[in-house]
């Protein structure tokens, strides 16, 4: 048996061409099918199709040409088998669908607005009794769309915006259409106007006959084409400041029952709710049509989350600028924190879900003009004056009357901590969100109860949501674990809490200083709590061990779940089991112990960023969020 006809190296083939090779929209006819043949399997199998232009010459295809085809969602897997050919065997065709389902997008958005491609295709007549085609009107649209929206200036028609805006002009030899004369026979052919032909003059009258795209999906387009972002952003009038961090999610029909979860990992994320509501009436029609394009596809999910159904405006106090990689992939995203928020939702609510039932249940605006459009869409009864009212105040409150050093970076999902000039000596400031107002009077509490111990940092001055500490220079090398002495310290610190009612439920190594000439310094009480019972040891705290389940405070939603806090946190720093430090055992045996327990601890270092360490947190992960979200949700 020859090496290419062996069962083996047949399936290797059948690997690399229809498994591992990732397909994408660009696709090839086999010659021996033919593009006649091909169009005819298309019309016997009932496939909802239409060729997009340049149809008039079909089935010939021009040397250099290839053939644009939009199908409907649900026929994209029925003619999968039609394409055998190659690059360099085969007639190329570009497949795009009605609502841009992975591979079949153009620049990872649907071709057309979803309702435009799904009304285009059910319109859509058959030429020569063989080829289904745009009907003379949509065919007219569908070409100034395609002019303006994907070719912009490269389309070589006239732009008041080009000389404005320090274009090149284009070369009339790189233009690959006499689009002027190909615009002015579907306009012929369809019986309609043919407005001025400039691409400024196009755009209002596609506004007119309601095919312009949304606001979200000219962003997206804006980053490969020029006139776009010359059209509609360069010129945008700049929002307010106070506005930087607004934003709004738009939870999706599957996601209703999850509500409480997301909202509850909207808080915890950083997030501060400024309204919220259900989208109804003549606010769901219109959303679901021109919100996300249109597009409310499953996309890389076994299901659909629907259509949008509840809408949340939310404020981010202390928005984190997105770096430039991001960017590049998500062009016009001004928050990162958007998009990891919108990521752990979407996998929290997954995790609670059956394998083939996941699902995409929400979707969030990236920056805040296209947050306005959607609240003015979904929500059409919110004063965004008053909205705007509320951002100023919250502005406002976190805006410190020092002047600020440095900012130290972070998540900052509750506060965020500030070196600031006070009395020309450097102090840091911690600055509560809105709607935090109780993490802080935890801290302020925490330092009157602890006045009396040396440990304990005090505070300078405190206003509306802000309090000032002194500075102090961290001197502990967080790759080793702590000196004996700190830790018999910690054990102490955490006792004199516990003997006063209080449980320090977050508190963790990183919450201890040891400054030069200071010494040994605890900071972050946000969630100290007052516990079942007062108790002068340790056993079953809420530090080292797992939070009660009966427990109706303040928990971080992922640490209720940890079955043991201790290991998790402490371990890697104490390099002691939990038992022995509960116990207060003598230094004398602390010290063997300590030997046997550092190859734990340097296997913990070694692993934690190892693909089988992400795995286990992975894992770890999933099992939390399903607890946590069972609990949120009864």
């Amino acid at each position: 048996m020859s090496r290419l006809k062996h069962p083996l190296y047949r399936f290797l083939d059948f690997l690399k061409r229809d498994v591992l090779k990732k397909k994408g929209k660009r696709r090839y006819i086999h010659p021996r099918l033919g593009v006649e043949g091909f169009f005819r399997i298309l019309r016997e199998r009932e496939v909802s199709y239409a060729v997009l232009r340049w149809f008039e010459t079909l089935p010939a295809v021009e040397a250099g040409e290839d053939i644009d085809l939009l199908f409907a969602d649900a026929d994209i897997a029925r003619i999968d088998d039609l394409f055998k050919g190659s690059k360099a065997y085969g007639i190329p065709c570009d497949l795009y669908t009605a609502s841009g389902l992975p591979g079949t997008s153009y620049r990872g958005i649907a071709y057309f607005p979803e309702h435009l491609a799904t009304e285009l295709l059910a319109g859509a007549v058959l030429q020569d009794d063989l080829i289904r085609v745009p009907a003379p009107r949509h065919h007219y649209l569908s070409m100034i769309y395609h002019v303006l929206y994907h070719k912009g200036y490269e389309s070589g028609l006239p732009s008041r915006l080009s000389e404005l805006h320090g274009r090149e002009a284009v070369d009339p030899a790189a233009v690959d259409h006499d689009y002027p004369a190909v615009l002015a026979a579907c306009a012929e052919k369809a019986g309609m106007e043919l407005p001025k032909l400039s691409l400024e003059a196009l755009d209002d009258f596609l506004a007119a006959n309601d095919w312009q795209p949304s606001r979200d999906a000219l962003e997206k387009l804006a980053a490969r084409n020029p006139w776009i972002h010359d059209r509609f952003f360069a010129d945008s009038p700049e929002l307010d400041p106070c506005w930087r961090g607004f934003s709004v999610y738009i939870i999706r029909e599957k996601g209703i029952e999850y509500l409480e979860l997301i909202r509850k990992m909207l808080f915890e994320a950083g997030f501060e709710t400024l309204t919220d509501g259900p989208i109804e009436g003549e606010a769901y029609e219109v959303s679901a049509r021109t919100l996300r394009g249109g597009n409310w596809n499953r996309g890389p999910w076994p299901e659909s989350g629907g259509n949008p159904a509840w809408c949340i405006a939310v404020n981010d106090s202390f928005p984190i600028e997105p770096d430039d990689k991001l960017l590049r992939k998500h062009s016009g995203l001004a928050n990162a924190r958007l998009l990891d928020t919108k990521i752990r939702i979407r996998d929290a609510v997954n995790a609670l879900r059956e394998k083939s039932e996941q699902c995409n249940v929400l979707h969030s605006a990236d920056n805040a003009h296209q947050a306005r459009e959607y609240l003015a869409t979904a929500l059409p009864h919110v004063d965004q004056d008053e909205i705007g009212r509320t951002l100023e105040a919250s502005l406002a409150r976190v805006t410190l009357p020092f002047p600020v050093i440095a900012e130290e970076d972070g998540h900052s999902r509750r506060a965020k901590v500030v070196e600031v000039l006070y009395r020309d000596s450097p102090a840091v400031a911690k600055v509560y969100r809105p709607g935090r107002e109780r993490y802080m009077e935890r801290e302020i509490a925490a330092r009157e109860l602890g006045q009396n111990l040396p440990e304990t940092v005090p505070v300078l001055e405190r206003g509306d949501g802000w309090f000032l500490m002194p500075r102090y220079r961290d001197t502990l090398n967080r790759r080793r674990p702590l000196p004996l002495k700190l830790v018999m310290r910690t054990r102490e610190i955490l006792i004199f809490y516990r003997a006063a009612g209080y449980e320090l439920i977050d508190f963790k190594p990183k919450n201890l200083i040891l400054d030069e000439t200071e010494g040994l310094k605890v900071i972050d009480f946000e969630f100290m709590q007052r516990g079942e019972e007062a108790a002068a040891d340790l056993r079953g705290n809420y530090c080292w061990y797992r939070v009660p389940d009966d427990f109706d405070g303040d928990v971080p939603i992922m640490r209720r779940s940890f079955r043991n806090n201790y290991y998790r946190f402490w371990f890697p720093a104490t390099a002691l089991p939990r038992w022995a430090v509960v116990l207060k055992l003598p230094v004398a045996l602390l010290l063997p112990l300590r030997v046997l327990s550092l190859p734990a601890v340097w296997l913990y270092h070694a692993t934690r960023y190892s693909r089988w360490r992400l795995t286990v947190e992975r894992r770890r992960f999933k099992r939390m969020i399903i607890s946590a979200g069972k609990k949120v949700l009864g």
